[in-house]
């Protein structure tokens, strides 16, 4: 695990750099170690690679048509290493908050590339461990992609309030790699509509079905958001988030 570590401190100063030369020697490295790895070293291991991968997409790719090319190999990488990074940590023993940067970062890859449902899937995964700065501004950059596909402004309306929630709970957070700055720039943007609270009352007023194996059915729908309609991406599980605890409660 030490050689991991060192070389992982060298990539990220090598990153912050933009030294490609330095990344794609760390990125060799690492593979030429592969072989060598436990199993509960395989999750960093993989975290890391993709890490490299999107470092060199990002200082490669700077023109827009570029940047949304998504046939890219350093795009395919990164995907493939944080899938494998997932797969990995049921290995990992420590207690440390690996598995939420590994979904958080996995969900901004996503995003990125109009996987938006998706990208908020895997965040939510990330604060269904615990609560994590980057995971509540990742859900919430997935959602602004999200709403700019809706055509009913009250559904509309839900989702930019379920951003307000996720901002200012990431905010309470010590954001990393500039993302404070990002997270305020979408509470500007939010702030040129006019937003409302979540009418929880309303959405908790309908039906599920008259027999009980109708309404079993139907809550079962809800939990793994089944049903046709935006808004079910919001509310399979409702989010009660606040900045030291995370309950989700199912809507009846």
């Amino acid at each position: 695990m030490i050689f991991i570590t060192q070389l992982a401190q060298q990539m990220d100063h090598a990153i912050a750099s933009n030294n490609t030369q330095t990344i794609e020697a760390c990125i060799k490295y690492f593979l030429a170690h592969k072989e060598t790895l436990k199993e509960s070293q395989k999750s960093p291991y993989h975290y890391f690679l993709a890490n490299a991968y999107s470092a060199l997409r990002h200082i490669k790719y700077t023109s827009r048509e570029k940047a949304w090319n998504w046939n890219k190999n350093e795009y395919n990488k990164s995907i493939l290493y944080l899938r494998k990074a997932i797969e990995f940590l049921k290995f990992c023993t420590e207690q440390t908050d690996l598995a939420q940067r590994i979904y958080t970062n996995y969900a901004n890859e996503l995003n990125h590339y109009g996987r938006f449902v998706e990208a908020a899937e895997q965040c939510r995964e990330a604060l269904n461990i615990r609560p994590f700065g980057m995971a509540f501004y990742g859900y919430a950059e997935s959602l602004r992609t999200y709403v700019g596909f809706l055509y009913i402004s009250q559904h509309q309306e839900v989702f930019l309030s379920k951003i307000e929630e996720l901002t200012n709970h990431a905010l309470t957070f010590n954001l990393e790699n500039g993302a404070n700055e990002s997270c305020q720039n979408l509470q500007d943007w939010l702030s040129h509509y006019p937003i409302k609270p979540i009418n929880i009352q309303y959405y908790s007023s309908f039906e599920l079905g008259k027999s009980k194996k109708e309404r079993e059915y139907r809550q079962w729908c809800l939990e793994n958001r089944l049903f046709l309609n935006p808004l079910n991406d919001l509310f399979g599980e409702f989010a009660s988030l606040t900045n030291t605890h995370c309950q989700y409660s199912t809507i009846q």
